[in-house]
């Protein structure tokens, strides 16, 4: 939870007039986005339990930024609105989204352990999903919500980027989201990456050969 207690949500509408007489501002600490670019910055850089979706201003968002937020509400608790007369009409029940909120919540405070590895991949820009360019990067450390990476090619343009990791069954991209990136030196650029979009046989296969073997036991701490 937050400092006061209050739940972190994100909302992405119009105007924040509609929404500020909403009972549910007792426990949750609502963060308004009016533009896709910060709404898209707020999702990548904290964490929110929840988000709120004005239905109208999402579909009237250009479809490749639209596609950015259904990747990014896609496991998180949802509540739906649409505006009337500058009043919110609420489309899902409240209390379900309040409660789903306060769940997922506890889930974000599981912290993962992060493994050293030394992993050369390829990496694509956001909307290049199939990866017709691909540029070489090295994972650093890798864990099972995200991982590092260094590599000579700036993506400080994009929100997410798409992973082929070349030692793994399953060799389709995965889709992750750019959390945060270091200062560029000697030209090498950092970026630090959630999975957003990662099939299970990956997770599986990425634990097992790269994440548990090198993760130090107890008697090596």
């Amino acid at each position: 939870m937050t400092s006061n207690g209050k739940i972190p949500v994100l909302a992405f509408t119009d105007s924040d007039v509609p929404y500020l007489d909403m009972e549910m501002h007792s426990d949750l600490k609502i963060s308004f986005c009016t533009n896709i670019e910060q709404f898209l910055n707020e999702a990548l850089s904290s964490e929110f339990s929840g988000m709120i979706l004005e239905m109208k201003k999402v579909m009237t968002t250009p479809v490749n930024d639209r596609n950015k937020i259904f990747t990014l509400a896609a496991n998180k608790p949802l509540l739906r609105t649409k505006t009337k007369s500058k009043t919110a009409v609420l489309v899902d029940d409240p209390d379900r989204f309040r409660s789903d909120c306060k769940m997922n919540r506890k889930g974000q405070l599981r912290r993962y352990k992060r493994a050293d590895v030394d992993l050369q991949i390829q990496v694509s820009h956001e909307d290049d999903h199939v990866m017709a360019n691909e540029y070489r990067a090295e994972v650093l450390n890798i864990s099972e919500a995200g991982c590092f990476f260094r590599t000579r090619t700036d993506f400080s343009a994009n929100h997410f980027v798409h992973l082929k990791f070349h030692d793994i069954r399953n060799k389709l991209p995965i889709y992750g989201a750019i959390r945060w990136q270091t200062t560029p030196k000697n030209g090498i650029y950092g970026y630090g990456i959630h999975f957003i979009s990662i099939k299970s046989d990956q997770l599986d296969e990425l634990c097992s050969r790269h994440i548990k073997p090198n993760i130090p036991g107890p008697e090596q701490l």
